[in-house]
């Protein structure tokens, strides 16, 4: 606060100024300012004093209604934000705050000086409005309500959202169809005839390709693998192994349990933060080597000359479009050339999942393998690869409808001519 008067032209003329800031509140300010003209300067200094003590007032009073509101919803954010850096959710990541974060700043930003308290049904609409006029998907749009719900909830929780009971966004019904699209996939043929391809031209993504679909990495895990991660058996065993395999019945050939060895998959590379982290489930998992797997990783391994660094060597390339996380358009680019079905990266690892569950391999082994924890997953390549149907109809024995309706044949040949003429 502060008082200045000053003589010109005769006239004493005078001016204040006020901040008052919230003592709850830090970022809560409130300014003010007024001026007039005197006579004498014993004048002017009382009447900037009058005024100062009505802006004074005047300028708690609003401070006290802010108070009463409580913070706007871009500090309520900052501090949702804060507090779940120092005190991490239950399988929720930096990444996924990270993420969440972002989500919400970008499609809230309109309610960033609004109290969290004041905003309402209509301001929430709004907001849901602009992500369908964007044509986001639904399962975007549900992260989204969610996300919102648990800022409010927290935020109630901890009192810096007053007057209040409940987040404007719980009741906000979230338009379109919410029907599961059926993921890409290729049967084994076609991802055969992929991978050839790929090698045939001598693509430089093909030994990615490869790898994945033979281990259902997930992209960024497969970036992060080093030789180092590898456990295989010699090759004389291999080659023992190998002749077991090839001498039984295809049938019986995953109950014999032979292992080539296993690869652990224990970090995964983060082209946000570029560097690498945790696997998405959190824990590490190992991954069987198959026969043609371990060939290829024997031969790798005396070959590939793509560099090391702290985790050890790498037996796959390096691109700077993976570490950037645009894998999936190398791959797109590829099919749309040779006249294959158009996949992105992931669709590797479903086929990867698909094939070992149609070849017998149990949900629970494949889930461990792939790394899910959430068996609601596990269930829509389970859909996919059709294992739980299979055979389901057969005890039905309903006859073919062209044999219903088939006259029955009469052998004639031993029927008489009776108007055969001599």
């Amino acid at each position: 606060m502060a008082i200045n008067v000053f003589e010109e032209n005769g006239k004493y003329t005078w001016q204040v100024y006020v901040n008052i800031r919230s003592k709850v509140n830090q970022r809560i300010r409130k300014q003010g300012r007024a001026s007039g003209e005197a006579e004498t300067e014993e004048k002017a200094k009382v009447d900037a004093l009058k005024a100062e003590r009505k802006l004074i007032q005047l300028k708690t009073e609003e401070v006290k209604n802010f108070e009463s509101k409580g913070i706007t919803w871009e500090e309520v954010l900052e501090k949702y934000e804060m507090y779940f850096k120092k005190y991490p959710k239950k399988n929720c990541g930096f990444s996924t705050l990270r993420d969440t974060m972002s989500r919400l700043r970008n499609w809230t930003s309109s309610w960033n000086k609004i109290s969290a308290c004041e905003i309402n049904r209509g301001d929430v609409r709004a907001v849901f409005a602009k992500l369908e006029e964007k044509e986001k998907r639904i399962k975007y749009r549900k992260y989204l309500k969610t996300n919102i719900n648990e800022v409010f909830v927290w935020g109630i929780e901890e009192r810096l959202i007053l007057g209040i009971l409940d987040s404007p966004a719980k009741n906000h019904e979230i338009s379109g169809s919410d029907s599961e699209a059926r993921p890409l996939i290729m049967n084994k043929p076609q991802l055969k005839d992929l991978i050839s391809k790929a090698y045939k031209v001598e693509h430089d993504w093909r030994d990615i390709w490869y790898f994945v679909s033979q281990t259902g990495l997930r992209s960024q895990e497969a970036n992060g693998f080093r030789e180092s991660d590898l456990d295989l058996v010699s090759i004389e065993e291999a080659r023992e192994i190998e002749n077991k395999i090839l001498s039984a019945p295809k049938g019986e050939r995953a109950r014999l349990n032979l292992s080539f060895g296993k690869i652990t998959i224990q970090r995964q590379w983060r082209p946000r933060t570029k560097d690498f982290g945790s696997l998405k489930a959190g824990y590490w998992r190992s991954v069987p080597v198959n026969r043609s797997l371990y060939w290829w990783l024997i031969e790798q391994i005396k070959t590939a000359d793509f560099g090391s660094d702290e985790y050890g060597r790498r037996l796959l390339p390096r691109f700077s479009k993976w570490d950037r996380g645009e894998q999936a358009s190398e791959l797109r680019n590829f099919c749309e050339l040779y006249g294959f079905e158009s996949i992105v990266f992931h669709t590797l690892r479903a086929c990867f999942a698909t094939q070992l569950l149609a070849s017998g391999a149990k949900a629970p082994i494949v889930m461990k393998i792939c790394g899910w924890k959430d068996w609601k997953t596990m269930m829509r390549y389970i859909r996919l690869a059709g294992v739980d149907e299979s055979g389901a109809t057969e005890d039905l024995d309903f006859p073919n409808p062209l044999e219903m309706t088939q006259k029955p044949k009469v052998d004639l040949s031993n029927v008489i001519d009776l108007f055969e003429r001599k």
